[in-house]
């Protein structure tokens, strides 16, 4: 559901766009939506808490690709 919500408010698609690119039927992004308006500062806490721990394991756990890029040049 929060998929949802970041591919119509923060992505900008359409409803018809997420239920094509996404095999949802219209109802059921709808429905997603709908409950989001209803708990919206619950779902935006959830989301900025997701990215929030996604910007600390960024910070604090090494891409072994990087590594693995600064070993052969």
């Amino acid at each position: 559901m929060q998929d949802v919500v970041i591919w119509h408010e923060r992505m900008r698609l359409s409803v018809d766009e997420i239920a094509t690119d996404h095999n949802l039927t219209l109802a059921e992004v709808y429905a997603a939506l709908s409950f989001y308006f209803d708990h919206r500062e619950e779902i935006d806490d959830a989301i900025d808490s997701s990215n929030a721990y996604i910007k600390m394991m960024r910070a604090t756990t090494p891409s072994v690709l990087q590594k693995r890029l600064r070993e052969i040049s």
